[in-house]
């Protein structure tokens, strides 16, 4: 790959059907990967923007943190993929599979989901406003705090509310899902490691400087706690909570399902 991650679609075909998987912070802007079979790929903090993934086969694929802004995903199969913290604002999902993926504070806003196939899937703490949701099967998604608006479209007799959405977030409710987080944390991993990983973890983001780590790891914010959160702060926020959840799962296998 060249020094400043860009990679031509035939380099990067070409290397993947070498067996290369590992493609991380890659820059495939605007590709056009229709109908390839991409599985078990490595594209991780990638700028994927405006990339043609229709049909794709990306399951088992690792997306966290990567760009999918716009990018054309109907019909992809996405089952267990990672994409945790990736934003995928004004992407085309229909009828894409996504069975078992893991879309914990993801940014969907305006994203389209129509007929899209959602089992088992982690919607954790991701921002859906505006998001097209017709003919989607929510039932078994979870969906604990995560966010909509007047905008966003659910289908028929679906009760956000009970599904534990939010109409709006505050940085109070950050503050209290990530100590709640830590919680957990500080029990089985201790304080010292929960410590590390926090300040480890912490994209770097000039609004997330504003956050402080106490000495027993309550997490709590310098600004004005009244202050309105931007969608990039949300998804910078988020991205930090997950790497945090990844490096403590690296210690308790199961620590992801032990916060829910």
């Amino acid at each position: 790959m060249h020094p400043n991650n860009n990679i031509s679609v035939l380099e990067f075909c070409q290397q993947y059907s070498s067996g290369k998987r590992q493609f991380p912070k890659a820059r495939l802007q605007k590709a056009d990967l229709r109908d390839n079979s991409l599985r078990n790929v490595d594209l991780r903090e990638a700028d994927l923007s405006y990339t043609n993934f229709k049909n794709v086969d990306l399951s088992d694929a690792d997306l966290r943190a990567s760009s999918l802004i716009r990018a054309e995903l109907s019909g992809a199969n996405l089952s267990r993929t990672n994409l945790s913290g990736t934003d995928l604002s004004r992407a085309n999902l229909a009828t894409a599979q996504l069975i078992e993926s893991n879309l914990f504070g993801s940014c969907l806003n305006k994203a389209c989901l129509t007929a899209a196939k959602l089992v088992k899937v982690n919607l954790g703490y991701a921002n859906l406003t505006g998001t097209y949701l017709i003919g989607v099967n929510l039932s078994e998604a979870n969906l604990v705090g995560a966010i909509y608006d007047n905008e966003t479209i659910f289908p028929p007799n679906f009760d956000p509310v009970n599904a534990g959405m939010l109409q709006d977030q505050t940085i109070e409710q950050l503050l209290a899902q990530f100590n709640h987080i830590c919680q957990y944390s500080n029990r089985y991993l201790g304080n010292i490691m929960t410590a590390k990983y926090l300040h480890s973890s912490r994209p770097n983001f000039d609004w997330l400087e504003q956050f402080q780590i106490s000495k027993s790891n309550q997490i709590s914010f310098e600004g004005v706690m009244e202050d309105s959160i931007s969608q990039t702060q949300l998804l910078w926020f988020y991205k930090w909570i997950q790497s945090f959840i990844d490096l403590c799962s690296q210690i308790v296998k199961d620590f992801a399902k032990l916060i829910v």
